[in-house]
């Protein structure tokens, strides 16, 4: 509850559930050891029972902890989220009704070999539901495993009054409206693909644009090689905790987790994702609430979903009235402009001059469908 996407949708839920339900939730880590930093309600059980370290006898330890919640508390629902949970759920009773909600790409998760994919296919064969987050990877499921479950679509809910409120805040930094601003919201891991941005924005410097500045709201193990790579390019950046900071001195800023990552992105002038892979991007769905113009990577039909853009065969780029869809960058490849580099140039070159204003209420209005007054009937329908 406290460190990925998952863990924060999993949190939500328990809120939303909460207001109908008894709800307990059972994790694989402990709180004293990682404090929870999602608001959640219900009954929390850590799964990392003292014991062998041997995985199988752990994991025979959990089904018989769970069992014993799910016996002394009369619960009639199980939900997980994560293969490994999911795997756990599948073993747990035959008496309760259980829900996997898988938030990965299918193709990748099943296109391991034949018997890896035969003994997940037995795994999600005693689900009663599996919900996912977009039709695309529902589809992709019912193609590859073509089990007799009973599947749904039901993305991540959003506070949506609560992300304005907090988008409208008084902003700290004052000189942002000299510059063009490209933000992303994610934590500095590979599979976020943000090597790519800093030979991008080079590049556009190089073309003459020296307003554009890049800012990236997060922190991770890859903070010191994305500071090696821009040292390289000869771009000055720096990581930051501070409310606010100088564009004269710095072309890309590192800022550490906030609070109010929305009054950010609000401010900026458009923002890009460069993600590889994503079972539901949050950060990239909260910023088109605000209304953000984006430039994106075509991650697992995830943007084509939010989009609108369920048509398989047109190819990247694709321009829709809420931003772009642009190829990913898969190869970590430092300062290399390859094709692909130079393509997101072009495409965000465009717009430099642009008043991207003009898409904010089309790009707000599209994503009412995401309001938990929405989602939570979706929900409702689960468990009744």
């Amino acid at each position: 509850m406290c460190r990925g996407g998952s863990e924060h949708a999993a949190c939500k839920l328990s809120l939303m559930l909460s207001q109908k339900h008894e709800v307990f939730i059972a994790t694989f880590f402990d709180e004293k050891i990682y404090p929870t930093t999602f608001e959640y309600n219900g009954r929390h059980f850590c799964l990392n029972q003292k014991g062998s370290e041997n995985k199988i006898y752990s994991t025979f330890q959990r089904i018989k902890f769970i069992r014993n919640i799910i016996k002394e508390n009369n619960i009639d629902y199980s939900v997980s989220f994560l293969k490994s949970a999911d795997l756990i759920n599948s073993m747990i009773t035959p008496r309760i009704e259980r829900i996997s909600c898988i938030r990965s790409d299918v193709r990748r998760l099943f296109s391991q070999n034949k018997l890896s994919r035969f003994f997940w296919s037995s795994v999600y064969k005693k689900m009663h539901k599996v919900v996912f987050q977009t039709t695309q990877n529902r589809d992709n499921f019912r193609n590859l495993l073509n089990l007799s479950v009973d599947l749904h679509v039901i993305p991540n809910e959003y506070k949506i009054s609560e992300v304005l409120s907090k988008s409208r805040q008084d902003f700290p930094c004052l000189n942002w409206s000299e510059y063009f601003v490209l933000i992303q919201v994610a934590r500095l891991y590979d599979v976020k693909g943000q090597w790519s941005l800093f030979p991008i924005l080079k590049e556009l410097h190089n073309r003459g644009h020296k307003n554009v500045r890049i800012v990236i709201l997060g922190t991770g193990p890859m903070l010191d090689e994305y500071v090696f790579i821009c040292n390289q390019l000869g771009l000055r950046s720096i990581y930051t905790s501070d409310a606010c900071f100088d564009f004269t001195k710095y072309d890309v800023i590192f800022k550490s987790f906030t609070d109010n990552p929305y009054m950010y992105v609000a401010n900026s002038n458009a923002f890009i994702f460069t993600s590889i892979s994503e079972g539901f991007p949050n950060a990239m769905a909260e910023a088109m609430i605000i209304g953000k113009f984006s430039f994106v990577s075509d991650f697992d039909g995830v943007s084509r979903y939010l989009f609108d853009l369920d048509d398989k065969e047109l190819q990247t780029p694709i321009e829709s009235e809420y931003g772009f869809i642009l190829p990913v960058i898969h190869e970590k490849k430092g300062p290399v402009f390859d094709s692909k580099i130079i393509l997101w140039v072009d495409t965000i070159e465009k717009y430099i001059h642009k008043d991207l204003s003009i898409y904010e209420d089309p790009i707000r209005q599209k994503m009412s469908m995401f309001d938990i007054s929405y989602i939570s009937l979706k929900w409702s329908s689960i468990f009744s």
